[in-house]
């Protein structure tokens, strides 16, 4: 996880970010946490190999629509719905799968705008390392066209769909196990990751 952290920090502000490293961001962070416990959560059940790989695939994917579902909601998300202001994500540089689809489906001009945004804030950033204010980099007339483009290229509804398929692969990787209590609640956790609000 902390990999993941690092590896998202390594590259903030960067408009060169691929769906590759976002998705080893996020495979690094979320969906190896979750799937270890997933797996934890075998060991200690007792179950056969074949199923603790089930289930640590269905936590894997869990963690991989939970993520993705979480980068939506900041570019959507009020903040009491989110519990965080919104836009903390891009406003940070980290550049989430709302902004590289964006980013991947613009025209070169509006491409060089929110290169022009992170430049911006990553120079304001770098500066601001001996400065103690806590003021986050992108500022609002920066953050605007961004937004825009994310909108208007479809970052946020793509990203829930991406989620989505996350959240029906993880119930594929469980469905060999009989219906039981637990596996109703693995199955409305799924449901949780990619329909969530907040």
């Amino acid at each position: 996880m902390a990999e993941g952290e690092l590896l998202q920090l390594q590259r903030s502000f960067d408009p060169s970010v691929t769906e590759s490293h976002y998705y080893g961001v996020i495979e690094r962070k979320s969906a190896s946490l979750l799937s270890a416990a997933c797996e934890a959560g075998a060991i200690l059940g007792g179950v056969t190999r074949a199923e603790r790989r089930r289930l640590a695939e269905f936590g894997r994917e869990l963690g991989l629509a939970f993520q993705l579902r979480d980068d939506a909601l900041d570019y959507v998300a009020r903040e009491a719905e989110l519990g965080k202001h919104p836009y903390t994500d891009v406003r940070e540089g980290k550049v989430t799968l709302p902004l590289l689809l964006a980013l991947k489906r613009c025209t070169a001009e509006e491409r060089e705008e929110i290169e022009g945004a992170l430049k911006s804030a990553a120079q304001r950033a770098a500066r601001s390392l001996t400065d103690t204010a806590e003021a986050l980099p992108l500022e609002p007339a920066e953050l605007e066209p961004v937004l825009r483009l994310v909108a208007q290229y479809r970052g946020v509804p793509d990203t829930a769909r991406r989620a989505e398929e996350h959240v029906a692969r993880a119930e594929a990787a469980i469905a060999p196990f009989p219906p039981c209590a637990a596996k109703e609640a693995l199955l409305g956790a799924a449901e949780f990751a990619a329909a969530r609000d907040r």
